[in-house]
């Protein structure tokens, strides 16, 4: 907003990364009344340190992201009456299953497989707000259920406010002729062609899963984009290579030795197999070469519990990871790898 295009284009390169805060719209009729704000809006004001009193108003929340749980917290802790309305089912709720929990712990009403179709003011001043009633589908491209509409089914609800948070875009009026289309994939083709060359992108504007270790790894790979078009260097991004992990990959201090001598005799009575409780004590020391053998030290030493544990086995939750690697050098066996995400 405060620099122009014409400003932008004297530079030699320019990397954009300011994110994606604006708050999308319900788009139905109804949006624009009084007392219909998005959650950001409200958890602006509320950190900012406006004193809203929402002392026994009645609060529609619509959305099941993490946006929408902490607006459905907050209000419900300066006295607010809460139903969170989410299109789909729980398990389908992109907030992370923490603050699921959370706010399953408090006492906020839970509205389900329920998506807004109009907002009206009626007498008393107070929305209504009426939804129709969903039910699940199949699984979609994206792993989580779909949902359809179940014919001639609606339920309304009566709020004071209700609170919007149904996800963010970016804020893409900054450059002119810079647009998005439907998958989030930016579109520079309107742009001036002496800008157009010039601009790399970063952090919460890609498509990616706007995560901070996505947001470092972007800026990391615009960087290295950015000299390679500023000195003629010719980048590529390949592929990761694939390589056996060697003897010297392998951390012995984690893995029990076993005695020089071998016991003599075998299963079999002869000089050339392993005794049972031998072949036992050999097989618990297999290195496992490249290959998790569940030890837990991913686990136990990562300092931000970005590592997650499950019946599964162990993933990464990228909004704690900061990248540190201590999980891949605390794994004894080399199964863990660092690596850098992200696109221009």
């Amino acid at each position: 907003r405060d620099v122009s295009s014409e400003d932008l284009a004297k530079y030699d390169a320019i990397f954009v990364a300011t994110g994606a805060h604006k708050s999308k719209t319900l788009s139905i009729k109804g949006e624009e009344l009084n007392g219909v704000e998005a959650g950001l809006s409200f958890l602006k004001r509320l950190n900012a340190g406006d004193m809203i009193n929402l002392k026994d108003k009645g609060v529609v929340v619509v959305g099941g992201g993490n946006t929408a749980v902490d607006v459905a917290r907050s209000a419900y802790r300066i006295g607010a009456k809460v139903n969170l309305v989410y299109r789909r089912t729980e398990n389908e709720m992109p907030a992370f299953a923490e603050e699921i929990e959370q706010l399953k712990s408090e006492p906020i009403e839970l509205t389900f497989l329920a998506s807004p179709l109009e907002i009206i003011q009626n007498e008393n001043n107070r929305l209504s707000v009426s939804f129709q009633k969903m039910k699940s589908g199949a699984v979609g491209a994206d792993g989580r259920l779909s949902v359809t509409a179940i014919d001639g089914e609606t339920i309304r609800l009566d709020a004071d406010i209700i609170y919007t948070a149904i996800g963010e875009d970016c804020e893409l009026d900054s450059i002119t002729g810079l647009k998005s289309n439907q998958s989030g994939e930016l579109d520079l083709s309107a742009i001036d062609a002496t800008l157009k060359d010039k601009l790399f992108f970063g952090g919460d504007m890609l498509p990616n899963p706007r995560t901070v270790s996505h947001a470092i790894g972007s800026g990391r790979l615009a960087a290295e984009k950015i000299e390679a078009f500023l000195f003629d260097i010719i980048s590529e991004t390949k592929s990761p290579v694939v390589t056996v992990v060697g003897v010297e990959d392998i951390n012995y201090a984690y893995f029990i030795r076993t005695n020089a001598v071998k016991q003599s005799t075998g299963l079999d009575g002869d000089n050339n197999s392993f005794a049972q409780s031998d072949a036992v004590v050999e097989a618990n020391r297999c290195f496992s070469c490249g290959v998790c053998y569940d030890c837990n030290n991913c686990y136990d030493f990562c300092p931000d519990l970005a590592v997650v544990k499950s019946s599964a086995g162990y993933s990464i939750n990228l909004e704690y990871c900061k990248g540190c690697g201590i999980c891949a050098s605390e794994c004894p066996c080399d199964s863990f790898g660092m690596g850098m995400g992200g696109t221009q």
